[in-house]
């Protein structure tokens, strides 16, 4: 009895010792900042230098150029002519006290823009096509009815905010041109 009381103690001891030499280290932490040479703009290339190796579990902190500015991006070494046409551009903002809105819109050289924010990602396409809705009835002068056939045909919906969280953001643009002039 004795014997096999000092066979379990050694047996569990080697399985304590052994299993101490399986414990991973603790996970590692990195910063990946915004620099020319860690930007990748406009598409990945799979023959890249990578700019961080890291082993699994670690942690990553990443600078993001998603929501930047031309301004941001050239500072980040981006070159001139790649920087997205979109994201060029004048704005001028109006506030207009006469209008009575539950969402802000807005209007491009080639659409008009509608949107809707909500942490329901079905909640905030609903309140962005109803938004636009509003404005065809308001400015455009249809019936509920004829908006609504118009943005299921012409209007295109986008998921356009995931990452602020718990918001999620939708916008829907209508075509200028499908109007008369």
């Amino acid at each position: 009895m004795q014997g096999e009381r000092v066979a379990a103690v050694s047996l569990v001891t080697m399985v304590a010792v052994a299993a101490t030499h399986h414990v991973q280290a603790a996970p590692g932490t990195h910063r990946l900042e915004v620099a020319p040479s860690t930007v990748a703009y406009g598409y990945y290339w799979s023959e890249a230098r990578p700019a961080l190796r890291v082993e699994s579990g670690d942690i990553i902190d990443v600078d993001t150029l998603l929501t930047n500015t031309p301004e941001g991006l050239k500072r980040a070494g981006v070159a001139d002519e790649k920087i997205q046409a979109s994201l060029r551009g004048r704005l001028r903002l109006t506030v207009r006290r006469d209008m009575k809105l539950t969402w802000p819109r807005a209007e491009t050289s080639t659409d008009y823009i509608s949107m809707g924010m909500d942490p329901d990602l079905t909640v905030a396409t609903q309140v962005a096509i109803q938004e636009m809705i509003d404005f065809l009835v308001a400015e455009k002068h249809l019936t509920r009815h004829q908006a609504y056939q118009l943005v299921s045909l012409a209007g295109n919906v986008a998921v356009t905010q995931l990452v602020d969280k718990p918001n999620h953001g939708v916008h829907v643009r209508l075509p200028k041109s499908i109007f008369r002039r």
